[in-house]
């Protein structure tokens, strides 16, 4: 806070709260190298639990330099930092001059502490800094060690200039200001070599500050921002309302190409190649976003990408509550990982033929199968859509495991079922597949009513009973495959007693 002699000017330190450290070596370097001559204004000694805005205003009334702090990042803190220098271009307006020396112009000095790369001052977008007026330290955050190092050898860069030509014009407004300190402030070799060594102190740590700073931030996963509006019910009422916002590559799994865009909802599902997908990703997203005020467990928490091509696992890292009531749900979505192979690659082929062909056969063929026509058939309407919706996902998802297995490649297919018919088989299996995926489709997108569901259930017992033998004809195929290579095994090493 100003001390308020008659022979001070006063300084008011503008900087955003990340730039407290800076502001203080800042602070402490004037002090040093002008002692009793300033009277320096910091937010951080304003008391605590007083009107900041009204103590800034008072303190910028009577500031006669504002010294605006830049470390080239847009931060958290930016706002505090814009208001002050609005606030004191508006007061200049009406009091130009010093209060110290009334012939003297009222001065703002941007004090610029940039890495060299990327070389942009946009702490204060939107207020005009003439470049000219910019006393800038520039200097390698990527390499602060060999930085620093470089100073303590030689003591003498483009960085401590910097500091020298700044300390050095201060001095010259005072000089302006109050001649009768002149004297003391001379420009001697004793009073250059004490600017050098200030310089020196403060460009280390000033790097050392900046050199554990983010220089950048990459989310290399996808990542979503979901906004819900007050008074939404995310377990009674649809998403349709919501928007959301898209951080990092999001290419692999929703198709969408450029960074940081907002959707709404709507928008956002016809990014999904069909729309079973678009109804998966509803699904999961609603139900995954209303367990977090529950103590249910999320069983559906994984999606197909856009294209069918990868899975993803969802998960919200993080629930942000405004004061306006919107709540935004941070969510990663990410790739599921393939679980290593080990072993022979002929045998590694015929354990995940074997996981896909019973994974079936446990959905749909048995009695007590999730989505076997009994099961949908007893079913009521109600919660049709959400069965049907969990068949797609899970038989989308079998058949994602044997894409990425290779078990639809030619050499695997003939290995394991023949070239006998096997075209027959193939045009069965499309037909069939589709045929189904069209009767979910109307369950999903339409009214259910009983006809609708009476023509699923027909649809389902005829893909049920034209796959029925294939799936025991693979796997058998595979089973004795299994077997034939056990028994070569035990023949080349023979058996181990117990």
């Amino acid at each position: 806070m100003p001390y308020s002699t008659a022979e001070s000017i006063n300084i008011f330190l503008s900087y955003a709260h990340e730039d407290q450290a800076i502001a203080d070596t800042i602070a402490s370097t004037l002090r040093k190298a002008f002692y009793d001559t300033f009277d320096i204004t910091m937010m951080s000694e304003f008391p605590v639990g007083l009107n900041w805005r009204r103590l800034i205003d008072d303190s910028i009334e009577s500031t006669d330099i504002m010294i605006a702090i830049v470390t080239g990042r847009l931060k958290p803190g930016h706002s505090f930092t814009g208001y002050e220098i609005g606030s004191f271009s508006t007061s200049m307006r009406f009091k130009p001059n010093m209060g110290i020396a009334p012939k003297l112009a009222r001065r703002m000095i941007p004090f610029a502490v940039l890495d060299k790369t990327p070389a942009a001052i946009n702490d204060f977008e939107g207020i005009d800094i003439e470049p000219k007026a910019l006393h800038a330290v520039w200097f390698d955050a990527g390499n602060a060690p060999r930085e620093i190092e470089k100073l303590s050898l030689d003591g003498s860069d483009t960085a401590t200039e910097g500091v020298i030509k700044f300390l050095s014009d201060i001095q010259d407004i005072i000089s302006e200001a109050l001649p009768k300190k002149e004297a003391k402030l001379s420009h001697s070799r004793e009073r250059i070599d004490f600017f050098n060594s200030l310089a020196l102190s403060l460009c280390q740590k000033l790097f050392s500050d900046i050199s554990n700073r983010e220089r950048s931030v990459v989310i290399p996963k996808s990542k979503l921002i979901i906004r819900v509006q007050p008074g939404i019910r995310l377990k009674r009422d649809a998403l349709t309302t919501v928007s959301v916002q898209t951080q990092g590559s999001c290419r692999d799994s929703f198709g969408i190409d450029q960074d940081d865009q907002v959707y709404d909802w709507e928008s956002f599902l016809k990014f999904a190649s069909s729309e079973d997908v678009a109804y998966a990703w509803n699904e999961a997203f609603r139900s995954l976003l209303a367990s977090l005020n529950t103590t249910d467990f999320v069983e559906n928490n994984t999606i197909l990408s856009y294209d069918r091509k990868r899975t993803f696992r969802l998960f919200v890292a993080r629930l942000i509550t405004l004061y306006s009531g919107i709540r935004e749900y941070h969510v990663y979505v990410i790739p599921l990982l393939k679980p290593k192979d080990y072993g022979d690659p002929s045998t590694t082929l015929l354990l995940k033929a074997l996981q896909v062909s019973l994974g079936y056969r446990f959905m749909f063929l048995e009695g007590s199968s999730d989505f076997s026509p009994d099961i949908i058939r007893a079913t009521k309407l109600t919660d049709l859509q959400s069965r049907v919706s969990a068949m797609r996902n899970s038989l989308n998802m079998l058949l994602q495991i044997a894409d990425d297995g290779g078990l639809n490649d030619p050499e695997a297919v003939v290995a394991i079922l023949g070239v006998e018919g096997i075209e027959e088989v193939f045009e069965m299996w499309d037909k069939e597949k589709k045929s189904l995926y069209m009767a979910a489709g109307k369950i999903l997108v339409e009214p259910v009513d009983a006809g609708v569901k009476a023509a699923f259930v027909a649809q389902l017992s005829s893909f049920c009973d034209h796959t029925r033998d294939l799936n025991q004809r693979y796997t058998s195929r595979v089973m004795d495959a299994l077997q034939q290579r056990i028994g070569e095994d035990r023949q080349m090493h023979g058996s181990i007693s117990p």
